[in-house]
């Protein structure tokens, strides 16, 4: 299956279509990146008689997904200066209301992202954070995550030292901290702000 720029491997779901809604239970949706599931009530009205099916945009949408995937796959796409993001990522998301104009819910949890934004000459790594969103926007704050940089040192010294720091748990590695909103009222044309503190 594939719904505009994303493209699913496997679906499984159980589908009702009762007083022109169209209720999808037990979801069941696979893709290259992740795994998701959940429930969705479209308010469909569906004209047997004339082979029809049309959208009524005045009557409430109620969706309810969760999921698990390694790449950001559902934004990414769709931010043209971010090449790649790869890691942890947990999803919830929940649309409610009108249809025309739902109100959009959720978390995005993440650990250990790889990030490669296409102005920068080194990727950012070991992103880890949580974005919240509500009132259709999608808020990130004080995340951390390290920007390294190609003249670092790769002496014994250097590596052996990073060693221990990793063994003694020491996060003195995160060199920058981003915040920033992502505006998704329109869900596939998101407009975004983005702040970045580092050092070194």
């Amino acid at each position: 299956p594939r719904f505009d720029k994303i493209k699913g491997e496997k679906l499984i779901a159980d589908i009702l279509y009762s007083d022109d809604n169209l209720v999808i239970t037990n979801l069941k949706l696979k893709t290259e990146s992740g795994e998701y599931s959940g429930r969705i009530d479209l308010p469909y009205k569906i004209d047997l008689a004339n082979m029809g099916i049309s959208i009524m945009k005045e009557n409430e949408i109620d969706l309810s997904i969760t999921g698990n995937s390694n790449s950001l796959e559902f934004i990414t796409p769709y931010v043209s200066q971010i090449k790649s993001i790869n890691g942890i990522i947990s999803w919830q998301l929940e649309l409610s209301g009108i249809y025309k104009n739902p109100h959009k819910t959720g978390q995005i949890s993440f650990s250990n992202l790889e990030v490669d934004i296409m102005q920068l000459d080194n990727k950012i790594s070991g992103l880890s954070g949580i974005g919240k969103l509500n009132n259709n926007f999608l808020w990130f704050n004080d995340m951390t995550a390290t920007l390294s940089n190609k003249t670092e040192s790769n002496s014994i010294g250097s590596q052996f030292a990073k060693l221990l720091m990793n063994k003694n748990n020491v996060n003195d590695n995160n060199n920058i901290m981003i915040t920033g909103s992502m505006d998704l009222n329109s869900f596939f044309n998101p407009h975004y702000a983005i702040k970045m503190n580092g050092k070194n």
